[in-house]
């Protein structure tokens, strides 16, 4: 259980945290100015705020990750918040 204002435990990949991951997939690939032939969301920490923040565990190459923070309103739309570099798959996801 996670305490008020924090994030949750990890988990496995949902539908809806899915979505979130692929809605935004342009704009890490902008933001880390390349073409990602591998994008696969593994697992997930969220936050409810004023919709829901997901931080997002994905694969980008054989032994490269990235943590992605992805904020989904209410509403349905999703907007990318910040992206963090040179994880690895025993990396915890974080609040970043």
């Amino acid at each position: 259980m996670s305490k008020p204002g924090g994030i949750g435990a990890e988990k496995e990949m949902t539908d809806i945290a899915t979505q979130a991951a692929n809605a935004v997939k342009a704009d890490i690939e902008k933001k880390l100015n390349k073409t990602l032939a591998t994008y696969e969301p593994i697992k997930f920490s969220s936050q409810v705020v004023a919709g829901t923040n997901f931080f997002i565990k994905i694969k980008i190459g054989e032994s490269e990750y990235i943590h992605a923070r992805i904020y989904r309103h209410f509403s349905g739309s999703t907007e990318l918040n910040n992206v963090e570099e040179n994880k690895s798959a025993d990396d915890a996801i974080t609040y970043f």
